[in-house]
């Protein structure tokens, strides 16, 4: 009786090493840690503000140079691969991919590098885009309509 009592010991302490190694669902990793997945949003994105440097979304510079700017918003969450502040240009659908510095829930501190131009500002989170799509920058001299929704 001692035999299968040790025997069976074993095989349990077996079985709670490889529970606690290898996890025990496909959401879990190698190590049974949660694996991000930023398909998974718990809510909508928005943008509730756009301000660069100087406190306002225009640059009068119509050069290419680098912008520093935050946005502040909501259902950012926790920055994961998938993540990304893009600037759209209005007239030729070029993206620009900024470089995020800070990314929480509710605020975003990033630098992009844009000629001139006036675009469209989004943040995406897997398949999650920031609605809607009317955060717009200004950036160089001209001519832009501003359509008020």
């Amino acid at each position: 009786m001692k035999k299968y009592l040790h025997v069976f010991i074993a095989l349990s302490v077996c079985a709670l090493l490889m529970f606690c190694l290898y996890g025990c669902g496909s959401s879990s990793s190698y190590w049974g840690t949660p694996v991000e997945d930023p398909n998974q949003v718990t809510g909508p994105l928005g943008i509730t503000s756009f301000t660069d440097d100087d406190g306002d979304n225009v640059n009068p510079v119509n050069e290419t140079s680098t912008i520093n700017f935050s946005v502040k918003g909501y259902g950012f969450e926790k920055f994961v691969d998938g993540c990304t502040l893009t600037f759209v240009n209005v007239d030729t659908n070029a993206v620009y991919t900024a470089t995020i510095v800070r990314w929480l829930d509710r605020f975003i501190s990033a630098n992009v590098n844009v000629p001139g131009g006036k675009y469209i500002v989004r943040v995406t989170r897997g398949d999650a885009l920031s609605t809607p799509d009317t955060t717009y920058y200004y950036k160089g001299t001209g001519n832009y309509p501003v359509t008020v929704q």
